[in-house]
């Protein structure tokens, strides 16, 4: 503890020698980037001592609770997990596991009918494609599988990606539900091995679907314990036949099954951390301007670990995000001490890393008055990697005069503030963008440390995140002073890079992370890093290269890599072109399902 005190001091000496003037050392992030937090984890009791701890800096340092009864914490239900109860079972094999989207219950002795792949695909009044066309399943178990027809036929009309959604389970119970169906038996399609690749265990995933429940009981089998049921034919076959005719195959199986599914849903509370101070103008300060980031982490990286090894090990997220929290707390300081015309709310959301839940719901339950309202969010996530002085600040198009309030910031510090229009939507600023509450998003970027337990407090750039904190201080100055009010720009929607995936999967899983935000000036998509054996790290790409093509499909751009994503499917073999160095190289690989251990909310992981 003296040797990191000592440093602290040796470092702040240096940096006002460098013109880098700050009021403590960053202390809120050494403190809850240690190991006894447990990688502030919801549901952890290591969050809880986070909270806590951060909940008594503010009050060392007299800034107020933001809520009606000066409280700070503002109480988030969240969704947890779903465990397993006693009773999990499927007649006619012990190879089953229930899915996190089913509800508890149990069928018995009920008709089994397979379905396909459980797609009803319709435009306008015309069918394109129906696995429940002329089949009556209401009462019953349908058995379906992963994917869609794509799977198999390069030229099926499935391959447009816009029909990814079809290929996902959500929609497959959905779907079954509609037409009456009591149970779904899902299973992975055989052509999306390659020949002679056993199919992997099975493997529950408590946190599936985000909470999602269908009233519907939902299960998943092995393509061995099918075969076993189907008699005189064989899911392989049955596959090839729908892929070669693009025409539904749905048939009755000779064979009535019970299956029954025990979950326990567990619901919890987190807390986001809120101090307000109240602005200097009688009538401005009934506009606030929230300067946010989120305190909490991946735990012990059961979920969304990008080390293949991760799970089980303490995520200290260091970079992501106690480097964000500190600089709010840096902020909130600074701001105690100026007069401004504007009110502020410094908050620290909770639950970010399980879909941007604190900040969801924040924004619907803002802690002000009827007659009061948010103007602007300034949104500080992985601020503490920063390299060759770049801070990128993304949102600038969601307001009309951000642009011009940071084109008249004066930037005295050595700093490469690249400000970018198109903004990425997976933070805690995307529900204010959705409330049309105009956002500036600011990272120093990606790294490899993302989402790992490397993630550590040694490798915080502090010249770096201080020199962040005292350009986000001169952008709350200006926005919160400015006699003009900020004004909403609708048209930043058609700009906004949100989640490519949202509401259609992922696509097949290729186990790469692109580098966030990426560099305007380069043809592809740089990359992060790679995760081991996955397509690929196969293929021979490596963390720093820049990709360029997938199969036919020229990658130029994020959007070009999703589309390939979602074009191809499990079991395709293509070839992988990328740059490295200057050199143009490529190698094969074959494309995998991507399984529900790969949860949608690991944003960065394609």
């Amino acid at each position: 503890m003296r040797s990191v005190l000592f440093t602290s001091c040796l470092l702040s000496s240096l940096l006002l020698l460098v013109g880098v003037s700050f009021q403590t050392s960053t202390v809120v992030l050494d403190e809850i980037a240690q190991l006894t937090y447990e990688g502030r984890g919801v549901g952890t009791q290591g969050l809880n001592e986070a909270r806590d701890f951060l909940v008594s800096k503010f009050k060392q340092n007299g800034l107020f609770g933001g809520l009606d009864d000066q409280g700070y914490e503002q109480n988030v239900s969240v969704f947890l997990n779903n465990r397993l109860g006693e009773k999990n079972n499927l007649s006619f094999s012990e190879d089953f596991i229930p899915l996190a989207i089913s509800r508890s219950g149990d069928l018995k002795e009920k008709d089994l009918v397979f379905v396909g792949y459980g797609i009803s695909y319709r435009s306008g009044e015309s069918i394109i494609y129906d696995d429940y066309e002329g089949i009556d399943v209401k009462g019953k178990i349908v058995v379906a599988m992963f994917g869609d027809p794509a799977i198999g036929n390069p030229d099926s009309a499935f391959k447009d990606p816009s029909l990814y959604h079809y290929s996902q389970s959500l929609y497959k119970a959905q779907n079954a539900a509609l037409h009456g169906a009591e149970g779904l038996l899902l299973v992975r399609s055989p052509l999306s091995f390659p020949e002679g690749q056993e199919e992997p265990k099975l493997e529950f995933n408590g946190r599936q679907g985000g909470g999602t429940v269908f009233d519907l009981v939902v299960g998943q089998t092995t393509i061995k314990a099918i075969n076993g049921i189907l008699k005189d034919r064989n899911l392989l076959s049955v596959q090839r036949e729908i892929a070669q005719t693009q025409k539904p195959k749905s048939f009755i199986i000779q064979q009535s099954a019970s299956m029954e599914i025990d979950l326990v849903r567990e619901i919890g509370n987190v807390q986001n951390i809120v101090v307000k101070k109240i602005g200097e103008d009688p009538v401005l300060k009934d506009e606030f301007i929230v300067v946010g980031a989120h305190y909490d982490h991946l735990g012990y990286g059961f979920e969304n670990s990008t080390d293949p090894h991760g799970a089980g090990k303490i995520h200290p997220g260091a970079d992501d995000n106690a480097s964000g929290t500190e600089a709010v707390f840096q902020i909130a300081k600074w701001a105690k001490g100026i007069k401004t015309s504007r009110s502020l709310l410094f908050v620290l959301f909770s639950a970010e890393e399980v879909g941007l839940v604190g900040s969801s719901h924040f924004v619907e339950n803002l802690p002000i008055a009827e007659n009061q309202k948010v103007v602007a969010m300034l949104n500080l996530d992985m601020v503490g990697r920063m390299s060759d002085d770049k801070l990128y600040v993304m949102g600038s198009d969601t307001a009309f005069e951000f642009k011009d309030v940071m084109d008249n910031i004066d930037l005295q510090d050595s700093l490469n503030v690249e400000i970018l229009n198109s903004a990425n939507g997976n933070s805690d600023h995307a529900p204010f963008w959705d409330q049309k509450i105009p956002a500036l998003f600011f990272t120093t970027g990606g790294h490899e440390d993302y989402h790992k337990p490397s993630d550590t407090v040694e490798k915080i750039n502090r010249e770096g995140l201080l020199k962040v904190v005292r350009y986000a201080e001169k952008v709350v100055d200006k926005i919160s002073s400015v006699d003009q009010s900020l004004t909403y720009n609708p048209e930043s929607e058609r700009n906004r890079q949100r989640n490519p995936n949202e509401n259609r999967g992922y696509g097949v899983l290729f186990g790469s992370r692109p580098q966030m935000p990426q560099p305007d000036n380069i043809h592809g998509v740089l990359l992060a890093g790679v995760r081991e054996d996955t397509p690929a790290s196969r293929s021979g790409l490596q963390g720093g290269d820049i990709l360029i093509g997938i199969g036919e499909i020229e990658v130029n751009n994020l959007y070009d890599f999703v589309f390939a994503l979602r074009y191809f499917r499990p079991g395709d073999k293509v070839i992988i072109r990328w740059v490295r160095e200057d050199s143009i190289m490529q190698g094969e690989t074959i494309l995998l399902q991507r399984e529900n251990s790969f949860l949608a909310n690991d944003e960065l992981l394609y």
